[in-house]
Parts: C-alpha cells; structure tokens; sequence
C-alpha cells in the first residue's frame, strides 16, 4: 500500500478539521514513496497541475514555462508545491469535499528567498557546469540572507 495511506484516524481528522487538506498534501508529495519515484520536474509539474488545479497542465502554456523555468532555474519543489496550495483552485477543491484547505508556510531559506535561490544555482550551473549538491543552495543563500556572505565572496568561493 505504500508509506502513506488514508487510514481512519487520518479521514477523521480530515472530517473533524483537525488536519487540512494542505497538511495531507504535503504529505503525499513528500513522503519517502513519492521522493523515490523520481519524478521529473515536467512530470512534477503535470502531477501538481492535475492534483491541485485538477485541470491538465498543456491547456496553460504560459503557467507551463513559468513554473518550468522556475525550476530550471533552481527553486525548489515545495517552493512550487506551497504555491499550488496556497491557490484558491486548490481551495475549491476541499471546498468540493467539506475539508478544510489550510495553508503551508515554507521556512527553509532556500524556499523563502526564491531569487537568492536562483542566483546560488546559476553560479553552480556557469561555474562549475553541474547542478549543486543537496546542501550548497542552503549554505550560500544563507550566508547572502543573513549578510554574513556578498555575492562577490560567493563568487570567490565558487
């Protein structure tokens, strides 16, 4: 069945209001059974599109570069994801199903500061030709956010 289900305890937190819509969510789209199907970001989008809009992603061209460049470009998926939730599209659907929608707030510096996010991944992407290591986005927005660190030092650094 997987790591994560809907079991009784979890509808009925969905039916009391005691947990949102979003919260089960981001539960789905991070557990370890979702991470290890390894999705690519095309095929992260489409799911994104169809779960949250419930509409299919090739009818918005438009929403499709964006969100397609965003990613490219090195923000995060639950950066995305936060969006999608956060959209009334999503909103209507748990309307559709008497659940409440709830929010989610991203925390990590790499989800909050999305341009910084950026500007780290390019230097990895120009400098070194690769994309960064699981910790090198945080370590380099961090310093930038937290003005223990300029560009110019990042750009030494690289």
């Amino acid at each position: 069945m997987g790591n994560f289900y809907l079991n009784n305890t979890r509808l009925n937190k969905l039916n009391t209001g005691s947990t949102s819509g979003a919260e089960v969510a981001n539960s789905f789209i991070f557990s370890s059974e979702f991470i290890n199907n390894n999705v690519s970001d095309s095929e992260f989008l489409r799911i994104m599109y169809s779960t949250f809009f419930n509409r299919d992603i090739e009818t918005d061209s438009s929403g499709k570069n964006y969100w397609s460049s965003k990613l490219n470009s090195g923000i995060a998926r639950r950066y995305v994801f936060t969006s999608f939730v956060n959209w009334k599209e999503f909103g209507d659907i748990c309307t559709s199903y008497n659940i409440v929608k709830g929010n989610i707030t991203i925390t990590d510096v790499v989800d909050r500061y999305p341009d910084i996010t950026a500007f780290t991944y390019r230097f990895y992407s120009k400098s070194l030709d690769r994309k960064p290591d699981q910790d090198g986005p945080s370590y380099w927005a961090n310093r930038l956010v937290l003005s223990s660190g300029t560009a110019a030092d990042m750009a030494f650094g690289f």
